[in-house]
């Protein structure tokens, strides 16, 4: 069956040439636009002929680094270091790159694509979505986050509230992501030279000449306007596709499909047995994931048989981490650190908490993560969460931001946990990279016949 929703009936196109494009790729970085972009690349490669585009901050040039692997044909653009400073300063430079673009035209003339699949274009730049249409290459883009609305990508104020998005004249862009740009330089510069040498208010400052409130406003209509070359947009959530709707893209243009998620990463699961009542954390420590939040309110938790472990990658020596530290009270909230398989900190698990302050887009990963090992979730009422969380029914939701909301929702498990098992029982495991591979090949198929056509 086709998407005749977006274009007339054609032939389906048996073998195709797909490119997907994104700004990470495992094993170099392991986030969840990753992680799914290789899952599907994989399951797409069992017909077609997959190629990976991907960017690093490596070198003195921009050149590319080729590989197979997996059966797939990686394409590692090194980006030079000297670029990787210029956009700490240049807010222009960190939405378009004319050199990104150069190299992107040269492996277009390579490896001759029917179709473009772009995850995420952070770092390389938008204006390729430009070029692949002078090209006359068929394109869908699959919105991951807010990066085309937001310069700083998650809709997040300065004091982790959420942002309804850049005013008429961008000046709340402005005045946020020169702040914030300040806020990091002075941390990267503080670790060398006397804060007095190099201030938050002094980068502040200059990065506000430098990058005027105008530059914000031509951000703003510009990436409106490149939105318009993609064939179709995919938004893995209602939420997200409303809020674009909202921006001005036209409704049509813009497809719901829940993303896929690698079942086989789950083959042989099971969970550990164990006396206490195990709360977690899954995913990435960083302050808009809400994990303060969590802390806080695990610290007014007093039964010795419930435990919080927070599992992901973390600095000790970062400044956030130091921080949790200091709001950490209770003996029973854990650090665990990195995990390699994915299993393992769900099969320790009881159920899982994501506390995140920011508008999630697409599940979060966490949470079909959780869901495909029969984990129930304790989450925000923000964002997409609420399409897949339901209060009640598979887990419980919580009001944002609120430590005391979510310690009463924890201390409801700890009175009542038989409400785990019920929960249990009404998880839908979520959808299969398989399934949602299929449909896109469908959309990549039928956009190469549309384009076909206008050339004969």
């Amino acid at each position: 069956m086709l998407i005749t929703n977006f274009f007339d009936e054609c032939v389906l196109v048996d073998e195709m040439r797909i490119l997907q494009v994104v700004h990470e790729f495992p094993p170099r970085a392991c986030g969840g636009t990753g992680i799914y972009t290789y899952s599907l690349s994989m399951e797409l490669s069992k017909i077609h002929e997959v190629f990976v585009l991907y960017l690093r901050y490596n070198g003195f040039r921009y050149v590319f680094n080729y590989s197979k692997r997996n059966g797939l044909t990686i394409y590692e653009l090194n980006i030079p270091f000297s670029e990787q400073i210029t956009r700490l300063f240049s807010f222009k430079a960190t939405y378009i790159d004319a050199k990104v673009e150069e190299k992107f035209r040269e492996l277009l003339l390579i490896i001759k694509p029917d179709c473009i699949h772009f995850q995420n274009l952070i770092g390389l730049s938008a204006s390729l979505l430009r070029v692949a249409k002078e090209k006359g290459v068929p394109t869908v883009l699959t919105l991951h986050d807010y990066w085309f609305i937001c310069p700083m990508t998650l809709l997040l104020k300065n004091n982790s509230t959420i942002c309804n998005g850049p005013d008429e004249q961008s000046e709340n862009c402005f005045i946020c992501w020169n702040n914030m740009q300040a806020k990091h330089l002075a941390d990267i510069w503080g670790k060398f030279l006397p804060p007095k040498m190099f201030s938050e208010k002094l980068f502040e400052s200059t990065l506000m000449k430098i990058n005027s409130k105008k530059k914000f406003r031509e951000r703003k209509e510009y990436m409106k306007s490149i939105l318009f070359n993609a064939d179709i947009i995919i938004a893995p959530s209602l939420s997200l596709r409303n809020i674009f709707v909202k921006c001005g893209i036209s409704q049509p243009k813009i497809m719901y499909s829940s993303n896929g998620y690698n079942l086989s990463a789950f083959k042989g699961f099971k969970k550990k047995k164990h006396g206490n009542l195990i709360f977690g954390f899954v995913g990435y420590i960083a302050e808009y994931k809400g994990v303060e939040v969590l802390v806080e309110a695990f610290n007014w938790v007093d039964s010795m048989d419930a435990e919080l472990r927070i599992y992901g990658n973390f600095d000790r020596k970062a400044k956030f981490f130091k921080y949790l530290q200091t709001k950490k009270r209770n003996n029973n909230i854990k650090f665990m650190g990195k995990y390699n398989d994915v299993k393992d900190p769900y099969s320790e698990i009881d159920i899982l908490v994501v506390p995140s302050l920011c508008m999630e887009t697409g599940g979060p990963l966490v949470v079909k993560e959780a869901f495909a090992t029969g984990t129930p979730v304790i989450a925000s009422n923000i964002g997409c969460i609420p399409e897949f969380v339901i209060d009640g029914v598979n887990g419980l939701l919580f009001r944002t931001s609120d430590p005391k909301d979510l310690f009463k929702k924890i201390k409801t498990i700890i009175d009542n946990p038989y409400f785990i098992s019920e929960f249990q029982k009404n998880i839908v495991s979520p959808r299969s990279i398989t399934d949602q591979s299929k449909e896109l090949e469908e959309i990549y198929s039928t956009m190469s016949c549309k384009y076909a056509r206008k050339v004969k």
